[in-house]
């Protein structure tokens, strides 16, 4: 098959292709071509389309596709080379390819196809252009190269979608490959199309390239394309429409900002994995039920990882939990909780519905006695959009949201695909979703569409360490959360929540920031360089900038007018209903007064609880009047929402910040006199009791968070160390060795038993702040 001349792989590759094409190393075979390609040659052009994430890039490669077809003469072979090993990119490719009345004029549909499907050979004998599709791996550059070697072509088109891999050694492969096909195919005119959202790191392999292969790549379309300015540009321009990074940036209360500490030398990567984890679950549970319906998170892309996180969600609201960890989208597992409360598990028959598209058992439907059709003639008429909204939406409470956003059109191939989803009768019929994936989310597989009101009301990303690659690795994973989803976003109750650490949304607004600074600088049709595209003094600032934009805006003091007692009511009842912040970020000054031993009373003092110590806190606290009276004016409500269970709790938090744990207790048992079944209250009573001696009432308080809360760590934890205060050595065990089973990543559960005699209390976290996934509640 392979000519001596030009034997482009490894023999034991081909040989191994041959005997067994289903079992070849799933990673691009090495090329190394016997004999350069030729340096004269037709003028052959290179093409660099660019966007940003989720734009319609595609879109624009078929526009310059159709172009340059009808600009030349003779067959043309197109071959589309999607992410490595995703499947569902290179059926999202055929999809939207077959789909587009433009591409299907100028290249049949029947000559459309994914690789190794069997319809290779008798495709290309039919003397038409052809587009052979097919991700990224040593099966499918082989067939490719067969199709190029084995047949008359005049002029060969390569795409190359998301061109950089997100690594180098994905670029220098891609280049290999073309410069194979240009060895294979001498007479033949070859066009290059780069297709990506991260510039600065495509720029930088190709410069790295030129240094490092300098010789190797100096003739032929890769010469040209590493060494000289022959790439033409063209800047794909989103929509109006268009939400990318910079959108969650200027929209402020969008974003919430993950933070976790940085990895100890001494910490194991598993143990820091837990503390992230443990960090993005607290986050995730102050959302609302609105902001859950449909979550995607992306996190880690361990499956292990997806599976205790999907465990874990249970606890956050959440009654559904899609394990999108399957590269190729075959059958994604979704578990469930029923009513009863029971957790259930399902696959999404992706391969039995694309098996019935493919067979036309889904092209029509009877309607009043009409048959009518459908528009899903093959899998091809189906998105991963269109399987997810029929699986999880589609004959629940979301029904009425669906058909009004939805055309008649979409809406019926939803109904026709949920009929055949033979989903459990148990399903929830209020699903709250999350969507834990991780490979997928770099792949750029579209998650949503507005189209089938498939989008997220909320988003979890968090960063992985790729400076090398310029961040083009967390880009493409935060481009899930973007797209074509203005229109949506700005619906009264769908502007969705973005839950992120600062290292992503950097990398995603930096690399925004490349694509579109670039497109203002060099015109459509203007020839560049590859290399010399971004410079590193030039991407430095990229990202400087970026790290600026992302900044929180410098906290300004805070002026006394509009307050009572040096109290901002409208602050107030914000942080108290969305925070655990303590009300010692509100009235510094009388804190500070406290501190001093002048204020509210110290330990030993008196003073008290809302008046009688003649401090500021006090003051400030006192449920008086005139407090209340404040409010009124600020809520414009003849009755004010009673605030005194947090006013009571926020005090506590601060006496015991300040070390004065008796009237901790005092304000903390006022609050669970008002709302007794809460168990932060409980927890913060339960941990002064602890501090003041009092471990008998301590185990008793946390018996009583653990009734509501039974993997509560920390609580379990605590009251290890209050049993062994009491001498119950054996339960005292038992509660700490459970406690490091359920937060394995915290360190601070990790103590010598052996110094544990005189040590009645350990402080995990400061008061206030135990859990964020438990806000205080206002309403009793």
């Amino acid at each position: 098959m392979f000519s001596k001349e030009a034997q482009f792989f490894k023999p034991d590759v081909i040989e191994q292709m041959r005997k067994n094409p289903g079992n070849v190393k799933n990673e691009p075979p090495l090329w190394y071509p016997m004999s350069p390609p030729p340096t004269k040659r037709s003028e052959c052009k290179a093409v660099l389309i660019d966007a940003p994430t989720q734009s319609g890039k595609t879109r624009k490669c078929f526009q310059v596709i159709q172009e340059k077809i009808n600009d030349i003469t003779g067959r043309t072979l197109v071959l589309f080379i999607t992410q490595a090993n995703s499947v569902a990119g290179a059926n999202q490719v055929m999809q939207r390819a077959v789909n587009d009345p433009k591409m299907v004029a100028i290249i049949p549909e029947d000559n459309i196809f994914i690789v190794n499907k069997g319809v290779e050979a008798s495709v290309a004998n039919n003397s038409e252009n052809c587009m052979a599709i097919g991700f990224w791996n040593s099966r499918n550059t082989v067939t490719m190269l067969e199709l190029v070697q084995e047949h008359k072509w005049d002029n060969i088109v390569i795409v190359c979608d998301e061109s950089d891999s997100g690594n180098f050694k994905g670029v220098k492969d891609r280049l290999c490959f073309i410069r194979a096909v240009d060895c294979k195919k001498r007479n033949a005119d070859i066009l290059v199309i780069f297709v990506t959202a991260t510039i600065g790191n495509l720029s930088k392999s190709i410069l790295r390239v030129a240094k490092e292969n300098s010789k190797k790549f100096s003739t032929g379309v890769v010469g040209d394309i590493v060494n000289k300015p022959v790439v033409e540009h063209q800047f794909a321009s989103p929509s109006d429409n268009y939400v990318g990074a910079s959108w969650f940036v200027e929209n402020k209360d969008v974003w919430k900002k993950l933070k976790f500490p940085s990895r100890a030398k001494d910490m194991s990567k598993d143990d820091h994995n837990n503390i992230k984890e443990d960090a993005v679950i607290m986050e995730i549970d102050k959302l609302s039920n609105d902001a859950k319906e449909l979550t995607l998170v992306v996190t880690s892309t361990r499956t292990a990882d997806h599976a205790r996180m999907s465990d874990t969600l249970t606890r956050c609201g959440y009654n559904v939990f899609v394990e999108m960890n399957n590269t190729i989208g075959r059958q994604f597992r979704v578990q469930y909780l029923t009513r009863g409360k029971r957790l259930m598990s399902w696959n999404i028959p992706f391969n039995v519905i694309n098996a019935l598209a493919d067979k036309g058992d889904l092209a029509a439907v009877r309607k009043a006695g009409d048959v009518v059709k459908t528009g899903i003639d093959s899998k091809e008429d189906l998105t991963m959009p269109h399987i997810l909204q029929a699986a999880l939406f589609m004959n629940s409470a979301a029904d009425e949201r669906i058909r009004k956003f939805t055309s008649a059109e979409e809406l019926i191939k939803l109904k026709v695909i949920n009929a055949n989803m033979n989903r459990p009768l148990d399903f929830p019929k209020q699903p709250r979703v999350a969507l834990i994936t991780g490979f997928m989310a770099g792949r750029g597989i579209t998650f949503q569409s507005p189209a089938v009101d498939f989008t997220c009301t909320s988003f979890v990303f968090t960063d992985t360490k790729d400076a090398i690659t310029r961040g083009a690795v967390n880009a493409q994973r935060f481009g899930r959360a973007c797209g074509m989803l203005g229109d949506v976003f700005s619906r009264p109750g769908r502007q969705p929540v973005l839950i992120a650490t600062k290292g992503i949304v950097d990398a995603a607004v930096a690399n925004e920031a490349s694509v579109m600074d670039k497109a203002k600088q060099i015109p459509n049709g203007t020839l560049l360089s590859l290399k010399d595209l971004i410079t590193e003094e030039e991407w430095k600032r990229i990202v400087k900038s970026a790290s600026n934009d992302t900044k929180s805006p410098a906290k300004k003091e805070e002026q006394q007018e509009g307050k009572i007692d040096g109290v901002d009511i409208a602050k107030l009842k914000k942080w108290i209903k969305g925070s655990n912040l303590v009300i010692a970020r509100m009235v510094r000054a009388p804190v500070m007064t406290e501190k001093s031993g002048s204020g509210a009373g110290g330990e030993g003092r008196g003073g008290g609880v809302g008046g009688g110590g003649g401090g500021g806190l006090g003051r400030a606290l006192r449920v008086d009047a005139r407090l209340w009276e404040g409010s009124k004016i600020i809520t414009g409500s003849p009755t004010p929402p009673d605030l005194t269970t947090s006013l009571w709790y926020h005090l506590g938090c601060v006496h015991a910040r300040l070390g004065s744990f008796s009237q901790a207790c005092d304000a903390m048992e006022a609050a669970a006199a008002l709302l007794p079944t809460h168990p932060m209250i409980m927890h913060e009573l339960a941990k002064c009791y602890q501090a003041t001696g009092r471990f008998s009432d301590a185990v008793d308080r946390f018996n009583r968070v653990l009734e509501q809360q039974p993997r509560n760590a920390r609580a379990i934890f605590r009251r290890g160390l209050a049993l062994k205060s009491l001498k119950r050595y054996d339960e005292a065990a038992e509660d700490m060795e459970a406690a490091r089973k359920l937060e394995p990543g915290n360190a601070a559960l990790w103590v010598d038993y052996h110094r544990l005699s005189d040590i009645d209390v350990i402080e995990l976290c400061k008061p206030g702040q135990e859990s964020t996934v438990m806000a205080l509640e206002l309403a009793r």
